[in-house]
């Protein structure tokens, strides 16, 4: 009976439904990470590019120097040792990248389907 009762609740687990932010929220690290709903602004902190399939990574107190391209990001991401390059400290600023897309965030923003191909990958 124990056999059971465990695969039947590891079998629910892996199968119940995972929640999405809506909207998808972008934000300086004033803003807390986590699921958006709606009511208490939270940044997602599970954003994926639909374009490179990759995790977006997240640097507080960090911006992206002009000179950051798609070639670099493309060769270095997720290792933040080789990323710290193009990175510069910036207080108040979260930087976000995936392996073809960066952007400095300075205030909660929404994603922009237009400009970012960047989606809530659940929580």
């Amino acid at each position: 009976c124990l056999s059971v009762c465990v695969f039947v609740c590891m079998f629910v687990h892996t199968h119940l439904p995972r929640c999405r932010c809506y909207p998808v929220l972008l934000g300086d690290p004033r803003v807390p990470l986590g699921l958006n709903k709606g009511a208490a602004h939270r940044a997602c902190s599970a954003l994926r590019c639909t374009s490179c399939d990759f995790k977006v990574c997240m640097f507080d107190n960090m911006a992206w120097d002009d000179s950051c391209d798609y070639l670099f990001l493309r060769n270095n991401v997720p290792d933040f040792e080789k990323l710290q390059q193009k990175l510069s400290p910036e207080p108040g600023a979260r930087a976000y990248a995936c392996q073809c897309t960066w952007r400095s965030v300075r205030a909660l923003a929404g994603v922009r389907p237009d400009e970012l191909k960047w989606v809530c990958g659940r929580h």
